[in-house]
């Protein structure tokens, strides 16, 4: 079979749709996102809701590279020279995929919009990494969930050793 064979009803099945999410931001800047003052700087935060929606390989590549490539040119700052770390890149990996995942929600249409964050910078200085973290793995439960069934372990239940392997490789 070929490639188009398997989409030739696919736009009368069932879509994969958006998940709305609640988050908390959090902000200390003397004039807030949106322009309201907050006289002072002190911390404050507030409960945002956004919508995921299901991301394909390239955002995920594409979130891994600008992690890297952030974090590379970060490093190549500093007096010595430092090369980052993987736990680190798991960070910047996050906030990347927050970034490239959460989308504006409309609760009335039960619709999402555009990007809700203009940029990654936006995400890293509004949500604290353990709210990220939060929402990432949010995604990543969503994606178990909406997306259509993926290739595991009891696809192959009769295939043997072999397909065993194969489906763990896959998923795994």
């Amino acid at each position: 079979m070929e490639l188009a064979n398997f989409f030739s009803d696919a736009a009368r099945r069932r879509p994969i749709n958006p998940r709305p999410i609640d988050f908390t931001l959090t902000c200390r800047e003397v004039v807030l996102p949106g322009g309201a003052p907050n006289p002072g700087g002190q911390m404050v935060a507030t409960r945002a809701t956004g919508a995921f929606i299901f991301q394909c390989g390239d955002a995920q590549e594409e979130g891994r590279a600008a992690a890297r490539a952030h974090l590379t040119a970060l490093c190549a700052k500093q007096d010595p020279p430092l090369v980052p770390l993987e736990m680190e890149i798991g960070i910047e990996y996050t906030y990347q995929m927050v970034y490239r995942v959460v989308f504006q929600w409309d609760p009335s249409a039960r619709k999402a919009g555009k990007r809700l964050f203009q940029n990654v910078e936006e995400v890293r200085s509004l949500m604290v990494f353990s709210e990220a973290d939060r929402v990432f793995a949010a995604y990543l439960d969503y994606v178990k969930e909406e997306h259509p069934a993926a290739i595991d372990a009891a696809t192959f239940r009769e295939a043997g050793p072999a397909g065993a392997r194969v489906a763990g490789g896959a998923t795994g």
